[in-house]
């Protein structure tokens, strides 16, 4: 811990010194991207307006403790977002070859119960490794990508359709 080392060489102003200027610039670059992401979204409001707001409600959420939820979050994100990986892998390389047409997104579905069903199920098994109630490869987000690819291997080969870039999306 660098700041309790600092604190014990003497030089623990320092040490707040460094910890106020790091949080400084952290959030004046959080602060800064957020509000510009807003002003280009949303036109017609001026900029200083989305600091003012945006500031306001990260001031808010601080004082209110949002980081201690920050690391479930992060296990959230890594257990609902690879099995749309696998998803994806299991479309490019066994349905596509490994050929990636863009030309071909116009004529995609719209809505696809298989590949929903099996990112529903590849969440559940991620979520459930996170927990130990389910251990594949001891990583959650593997289970999750693994679980959703084979289960929309199966769905297709069940329901018969032709392997095709449709069927997968």
């Amino acid at each position: 811990d660098i700041i309790l080392m600092l604190n014990q060489l003497g030089l623990g102003l320092y040490a707040l010194a460094v910890v106020i200027f790091a949080t400084v610039t952290s959030n004046n670059g959080n602060l800064y991207g957020a509000s510009l992401s807003l002003a280009t979204v949303f036109k017609g409001r001026k900029y200083w307006e989305f600091v003012v707001i945006t500031g306001t409600i990260g001031t808010i959420l601080a004082v209110m403790g949002i980081m201690s939820h920050f690391i479930p979050f992060l296990q959230l994100l890594g257990i609902t977002i690879p099995p749309v990986a696998g998803i994806y892998i299991l479309q490019f390389f066994w349905a596509k070859k490994g050929v990636f047409d863009p030309d071909e997104a116009d004529n995609l579905p719209n809505f696809d119960w298989i590949a929903i069903g099996a990112w529903a199920v590849g969440c559940v098994v991620g979520y459930s490794s996170l927990h130990d109630y389910i251990v594949l490869t001891t990583i959650p987000g593997l289970d999750s990508l693994f679980t959703a690819g084979i289960l929309l291997f199966i769905g297709i080969k069940i329901q018969g359709q032709s392997v095709t870039c449709d069927a997968l999306t």
